[in-house]
């Protein structure tokens, strides 16, 4: 049983899954980059597989530039693998909010100008995850979460 289906069978509701979770943070991180988006968008309806570990997620380009989860039957033109010997690296490298920290841990292969467009959009972008979560709970917050959350990376090493 792959993590996505046994995720989709919690009784918890869709839109605190895991998968869901992620989809909807890359789409934030999308949503303030529009030219990420438009150089996504030319791949509108191609699969990407995006596997973490174990975590398997099939995700397709929307005409807008975003992602959304597709059937895990769906062949990807592009597999993006952070294989679970390099996870231990991953808060680290997360931690940096370095993004060529995280693409040296990431194994791309498939269709050679879809991967170079993501490389690219993936080098280029910058996660801000105190303002992600300031949306929803305040800077105060945020800014506490972020910091506690770097503080137990940091203490875990």
């Amino acid at each position: 049983m792959s993590l996505q289906t046994l995720f989709a069978s919690l009784p918890i509701p869709a839109i605190l899954r895991p998968t869901t979770i992620i989809v909807r943070a890359l789409n934030a991180v999308l949503t303030r980059e529009p030219w990420a988006q438009q150089r996504f968008a030319q791949y509108a309806g191609r699969t990407v597989s995006l596997t973490v570990g174990a975590l398997h997620l099939p995700l397709s380009f929307t005409y807008t530039g975003n992602v959304v989860l597709t059937d895990l039957t769906d062949t990807a033109y592009v597999q993006l693998t952070i294989a679970a010997d390099r996870l231990a690296s991953f808060p680290s490298a997360l931690a940096q909010s370095s993004p060529e920290a995280l693409l040296a841990l990431v194994h791309i292969q498939g269709d050679a100008g879809m991967a170079s467009v993501i490389a690219q959009v993936a080098s280029q972008l910058r996660f801000d995850p105190e303002a992600e979560i300031a949306r929803f709970t305040g800077d105060l917050v945020a800014v506490r979460l972020v910091a506690t959350l770097k503080q137990m990376v940091a203490s875990g090493q």
